[in-house]
């Protein structure tokens, strides 16, 4: 019914009259007449009246209906029905007909009520406040419905977001860019690692400080992984905008390593093709007649929303030629680059910034880009390694959890393979884990934990997680959780896991750590949100 402030939804909450709650509560069960009680049509009307009676849009219609119902006098039924007339009438919809037979079924009329309500349309008819229509034998009252005009709509709706436009979001969900994988980087070393564009207006980085918070904060997010290298597209609409971030930019002022700066070499303005994009869209989600996926208002507004995507996609990739947008990086200037020039750049940059982590070559450990299907794989495995005491036990045919195993901790030597019988093999940690490879990083989280004098200690995860996931370990988040997992399945009494839900940076609180029970299920939440858990050791 085109309300803002009433809905579909409000309808079921509301305990006043021509809500459904009212009338749960002021309704027998049954009727006298033994039929079931419904919520029915008119009382939706009630629920509705005082925000159509403030909707100039429905002003006329409303109107209308208040003098039908005058003019109906003492006519049995006359409200109930010119209530329903008026719902059927005001939504148009070409499933819903003011027919006879429909309105006494909307008002769950029984058989006496039936052949009254039938009189009664007869005698509103007969005074003037409904009309019949014979072609479609319908009953209607005497006011078209103003059609809506598209244009006219759009109009009222780009006002309404204009203030809060968000052009970076926009042009963020209707533009696409290429995308920017570090290509050789992954084929040498059997990963998937990439950059992450972004687009920030001009203004965004008028505080320095502020912006490079932003640029570090993504850097250290472990997950989702969206790369490991932010490439920042600058929105900038005038000529001082774009001048102010040059000269941060030729200052250092916005170097950080983990970043590429993109600027456009002169002013581009998205803000009206964008202002469209975004009123047509929220007009077909949530603007009556327009939002109905049946009606031809609907194909209407998707057919211009679409057409103004169109525009959008092809005013922003203007910016993608060369010569158009200059890159920085740590000092360093690149213009006239293509898109694949600009993928090179990704790529040594990338290089440069995470070293060399090892390869390996099983995707379940390797990819930063962490698929559900993989992942479930992954914990079966981990899964299987926790459950084992003393040494590691693996099946000949253990299929992909032998393989995930194998890959991580044999392969790397970690483990070393201790016996062999008929369909089993088994492996236990190496004296001597290699210091080189994953090697190094198992020792190097071992000696955190487990090494050193024997008191008990508690070990923040971030202390864990961080340096292995940083330069120069770069190890991806399921190698963490590997290496975790095979110290907790090696020291199993000596470790315990602990989720932190009152973390001790929260003013002068003691922490709330509660005890969980080591699984890959958690050591996943773990390293996905280090700084909500703890490691402890105590000496058994």
């Amino acid at each position: 019914l085109a309300s803002k402030e009433k809905t579909a939804f409000t309808i079921f909450a509301d305990a006043t009259p021509g809500g459904f709650l009212y009338f749960l509560k002021n309704f027998a069960v049954t009727q006298p007449n033994g039929r079931l009680s419904l919520y029915t049509v008119d009382a939706m009307y009630t629920h509705f009246e005082k925000a159509l009676e403030q909707d100039p849009a429905h002003k006329e219609f409303v109107e209308a209906m208040h003098k039908a119902i005058l003019v109906a006098g003492d006519i049995p039924q006359a409200r109930r029905l010119l209530r329903t007339v008026f719902i059927f009438q005001l939504i148009g919809h070409d499933r819903l007909r003011s027919r006879a037979e429909e309105l006494v079924w909307a008002l769950h009329m029984g058989e006496r009520e039936v052949r009254i309500a039938q009189r009664s349309l007869e005698l509103l008819v007969q005074k003037g406040a409904l009309r019949y229509a014979e072609a479609s034998e319908e009953y209607l009252l005497p006011l078209e419905r103003r059609q809506v005009d598209l244009d006219e709509a759009l109009e009222r709706t780009r006002n309404r977001v204009r203030p809060s436009l968000d052009l970076p979001a926009i042009l963020q969900r209707n533009v696409s860019l290429p995308r920017l994988p570090a290509s050789r980087f992954n084929a040498r070393h059997g990963t998937d690692r990439q950059a992450f564009w972004r687009l920030f207006r001009a203004a965004e980085l008028g505080d320095p400080s502020a912006f490079l918070a932003k640029v570090e904060a993504f850097s250290h997010q472990v997950r989702p992984y969206r790369g490991d290298l932010l490439v920042a597209f600058v929105l900038a609409e005038t000529e001082e905008e774009l001048q102010a971030v040059r000269e941060l930019a030729e200052a250092g002022s916005l170097d950080h390593p983990r970043l590429i700066l993109g600027l456009p070499s002169k002013p581009a303005s998205f803000a009206n093709e964008a202002l469209e994009v975004r009123a047509l869209d929220r007009l077909r989600a949530l603007e009556p007649p327009f939002s109905d996926p049946t009606s031809n208002e609907y194909r209407q507004v998707t057919a211009r929303l679409e057409a103004a995507r169109s525009a959008l996609r092809k005013s922003f990739q203007k910016l993608l030629q060369p010569g158009e947008m200059v890159f920085r990086h740590q000092g360093q200037v690149f213009t006239d680059l293509d898109v694949k020039s600009l993928q090179d750049l990704v790529d040594r940059v990338i290089d440069e910034t995470v070293g060399a982590p090892p390869a390996l070559s099983e995707p379940a450990l390797a990819f930063l880009r962490d698929r559900g299907h993989t992942r479930r794989q992954r914990q079966v495995a981990l899964n299987h390694l926790l459950a084992c005491r003393g040494e590691l036990a693996l099946r000949t045919d253990a299929g992909v959890t032998g393989r995930i195993l194998k890959t991580g901790l044999v392969e790397t030597g970690i483990l070393a393979l201790q016996s062999e019988a008929r369909n089993w093999t088994s492996f236990n940690l190496v004296e001597k884990v290699p210091e080189q490879g994953l090697g190094r990083a198992f020792n190097q989280l071992r000696q955190k934990l487990v090494g050193g004098a024997g008191e008990a200690r508690t070990v923040p995860g971030l202390d864990l997680v961080v340096p292995l996931i940083e330069p120069p370990y770069s190890l991806t988040p399921a190698t963490v959780e590997l290496l975790l997992a095979t110290l907790f399945w090696k020291w199993p009494r000596e470790l315990g896991l602990r989720r932190n839900w009152q973390r001790a940076q929260v003013e002068g609180r003691p922490e709330l750590l509660e005890e969980v029970i080591p699984s890959a299920e958690a050591l996943f939440d773990m390293v996905s949100a280090p700084e909500d858990w703890v490691v402890l050791f105590v000496d058994a």
